[in-house]
């Protein structure tokens, strides 16, 4: 029985083996037994496979100019269209001629979209052929069919590339079907409920955020992006921290996509002279409380305490002697007329011990103070005392209490000169 090559293409292959199974069925035609898919990447060509009868051989990478392939790619050449060259004596410099010993070639370019990139499957065969006994329409079906089979492939892998890309963001955001399901849950959303992501991955947003359901609802059926604030508390007994969720419309059936930020706050840079407010100060304690738990570092709170039987320093100029020496995340902040606030945003707790961290950070304190001292020209009668921050610490109001702190300096002096 004669083997048929429409029916030994036809057959299921991807891949590689699809591509040794075109071979096999170009030489079933009894001439052609040599097949090779090439990539063009701007004046070069790359063999991506050279099959002889269904088996690989070594491929190679030649430039374009020298080889008939630079015929498909000229612009009135158009992309369907099938290109012969009898005698490849007319190019006695290109590579793959000398290495498979062909003497006539038979190509057409894959039907790809441009983000794919140009590609053209080549046949060539030791022994001369004419025009007229060309596998035209097989060769047009083996085009097409590995033209689908590549785009499918690479779409796969950019949609494998962009779901682990989006479930390792640490930014946090899901996609929100219309009936209120979390999809595609990033590594950061998961991060700011204290989940792991397959856990939360196909759940409802409402066993998350409970108490705002009704408000999701409404921002999700607007057609514009929408943003709202909200209270979360990670567990009970812990403390709640305010969270920002915006919701960017997708399309009806798939829904919004959902990302969580914290609310915008206006931290004082490392160059500012102005110390913060008590209400931010609060805030980015309930902050630090929640990074706290997550994890499981320690922060702390410097007093900077003035004679309260004397008028209230210039603290102002102070800010501007303290900032150089905390780092540009850590916020300065009044508590009340005698008492400047420094606080330290979470730091490891691991390596060094916190009281070998604090030590640090209050020595530096106290050579700024005592140099504003200097630079002021005046007796600054003031008191250092700490505050540690732990996981275990829940009350806003007693951690900004200076009560419950410990001294740590008792007076600054102006340096001597």
């Amino acid at each position: 029985m004669t083997p048929d090559p429409w029916r030994h293409l036809a057959q299921q292959a991807s891949g590689t083996a699809l591509l040794h199974q075109i071979a096999e069925s170009m030489e079933m035609t009894g001439r052609w037994p040599l097949l090779a898919l090439v990539q063009r990447q701007q004046q070069q060509c790359r063999v991506l496979l050279l099959s002889e009868r269904g088996h690989p051989r070594p491929g190679t990478v030649y430039d374009l100019q020298h080889a008939p392939c630079r015929l498909l790619y000229r612009p009135q050449h158009p992309i369907d269209a099938q290109l012969f060259c009898a005698d490849l004596n007319h190019y006695p410099q290109w590579p793959l001629r000398h290495l498979t010993g062909a003497r006539c070639y038979y190509a057409m370019r894959l039907p790809l979209d441009a983000t794919l990139g140009d590609f053209h499957l080549l046949l060539l065969d030791p022994a001369r052929h004419d025009s007229d006994a060309l596998p035209r329409a097989l060769l047009r079906c083996a085009v097409e069919r590995l033209a689908a089979d590549l785009s499918q492939t690479r779409q796969g892998l950019a949609l494998m590339a962009h779901q682990a890309c989006s479930q390792s963001n640490p930014i946090a955001q899901a996609r929100l079907d219309p009936d209120g399901y979390l999809h595609q849950v990033s590594q950061g959303f998961a991060q700011w409920f204290e989940q792991p992501r397959d856990r939360m991955e196909g759940t409802l947003l409402s066993r998350w955020c409970p108490e705002q359901s009704g408000l999701l609802g409404h921002a999700q059926r607007a057609s514009q992006p929408s943003s709202s604030e909200h209270w979360y508390q990670a567990a009970i007994g812990t403390t709640p921290v305010r969270i920002q969720i915006q919701l960017h419309p997708l399309d009806s059936q798939t829904g919004h996509l959902l990302t969580i930020t914290e609310p915008a706050r206006q931290v004082i840079s490392a160059h500012s002279d102005t110390p913060s407010t008590t209400p931010l100060l609060r805030q980015r304690l309930q902050h630090e409380l929640a990074r706290l738990h997550r994890n499981h570092q320690v922060a702390a709170l410097v007093f900077i305490m003035a004679d309260k039987q004397a008028a209230p320093p210039d603290w102002q100029q102070i800010t501007r002697y303290v900032r150089p020496s905390l780092r540009a995340e850590d916020l300065v902040a009044q508590i009340s007329p005698h008492v400047l606030g420094a606080l330290t945003a979470c730091f490891d707790h691991q390596g060094s011990a916190p009281r070998t961290q604090l030590q640090a950070i209050t020595t530096k304190l106290h050579q700024q103070l005592s140099l504003a001292a200097q630079q002021m020209g005046q007796h600054l009668p003031l008191q250092l005392k700490v505050r540690v921050i732990t996981q275990w610490d829940h009350n806003i109001e007693e951690l900004l209490d200076p009560a419950g702190a410990t001294p740590w300096q008792l007076s600054i002096e102006p340096q001597k000169s």
